[in-house]
């Protein structure tokens, strides 16, 4: 099973970035698809929501299309003890005010493709700016 670790928001003159790291801590290579692995060049990244004054902000991303993932062309192996970071460049996912706080959350499944599991993916991240 993959876990999420080391939630951090980075700010710079190029907007601002959730990282975050997804780990494997099992014994056992695991198999992630790569739309977990979404990042600035990617036009997808939902799952996630931010709360601000207790209001949803807009998604402006795409939503999933076309076929489901197939394995092994859409998959990402993770070895035992490996991490892979993970950045998503949060203003061009959501209509958000980064000056005010924030309750970031993200949840998802992973299909492995081997084991036929169906895990979860998420994390609970407050923002203070």
């Amino acid at each position: 099973m993959v876990h999420v670790e080391n939630v951090e928001i980075k700010k710079d003159q190029n907007g601002t970035t959730l990282h975050f790291s997804l780990c494997n801590r099992g014994n056992k290579t695991y198999y992630l698809e790569k739309r977990f692995l979404s990042d600035s060049k990617s036009d997808t990244f939902f799952g996630m929501t931010i709360m601000q004054d207790n209001q949803k902000a807009a998604y402006k991303g795409a939503y999933r299309k076309g076929a489901p993932s197939e394995f092994p062309k859409d998959y990402r192996s993770i070895e035992p003890g490996e991490c892979l970071e993970v950045d998503v460049d949060l203003d061009r996912f959501f209509v958000w005010n980064k000056q005010k706080r924030a309750s970031m959350s993200y949840r998802g499944f992973n299909d492995n493709p081997l084991t036929k599991d169906l895990d979860e993916i998420a994390f609970e991240y407050r923002y203070e700016p």
